[in-house]
């Protein structure tokens, strides 16, 4: 163990050197390391003690995993965004069927993950859309292109969701799509405001007719 020191720990430096003494070979040991600008970087540390000439040596080999571990740290604030995020969020394979869904699909939906998965979006439909909708709907997405628009789901009670939802394709390294995502916005609240008010509109207008027909029937009187 002597030269030049590597080593960004010396807890983990101790660690590896004890463990290394007591089994003599040691596998993909993760540990902190200085280059020679001082940076330092994540590696996987593998070593065995050699005898050459009778004196035992250690050799080591360090494989830098500085880049998996960046992009495992990512994917981490990728999955636990997904998972928070108050839109609805479902993953199925190039078939249509669910592999995912997102703790805000059983809060809008009421059904689980365990109900869901494994079976076709088909669940929720609501009834209010033709075959025609779907057709293209599908046509869209599978052609590579992202579909957009407003669609009426329901849920397990029984009751209407109103969403935007945006489908999109993900495309694995060659371009082939393997999966679709579908990322819903809730607008029920809303879409029942705006009822409201057309139909607050549609009474005021029967309102103002009848009152007029009503003055126009007095003057004729």
């Amino acid at each position: 163990f002597r030269g030049l020191d590597l080593w960004a720990n010396e807890d983990e430096r101790d660690e590896y050197r004890s463990a290394l003494r007591e089994v003599g070979r040691i596998n993909n040991y993760e540990a902190q390391y200085r280059l020679r600008d001082g940076q330092v970087k994540t590696g996987l540390v593998s070593g065995a003690i050699l005898e050459l000439n009778g004196v035992p040596h250690a050799l080591s080999v360090v494989r830098d995993i500085d880049e998996m571990k960046k992009g495992q740290t990512a994917r981490a604030i990728l999955a636990t965004a997904v998972d928070q995020a108050a839109e609805r969020v479902v993953i199925t394979d190039v078939h249509g069927v669910i592999v995912y869904v997102n703790p805000a699909f059983e809060i809008t939906t009421g059904f689980s993950p365990e109900e869901v998965v494994g079976h076709n979006p088909s669940i929720i439909k609501s009834g209010l859309h033709d075959g025609v909708f779907y057709e293209k709907m599908w046509k869209t997405i599978s052609s590579g292109q992202v579909w957009r628009g407003e669609i009426i789901n329901r849920a397990k009670d029984g009751s209407l969701i109103h969403e935007h939802s945006t489908i999109s394709p993900v495309r694995d390294d060659s371009g082939a799509i393997i999966n679709y995502v579908q990322i819903a916005t809730d607008i029920t609240t809303e879409e029942n405001l705006r009822q409201q008010l057309t139909q607050a509109q549609k009474m005021e207008a029967i309102g103002t007719l009848a009152g007029g027909i009503a003055h126009d029937f007095n003057n004729i009187i």
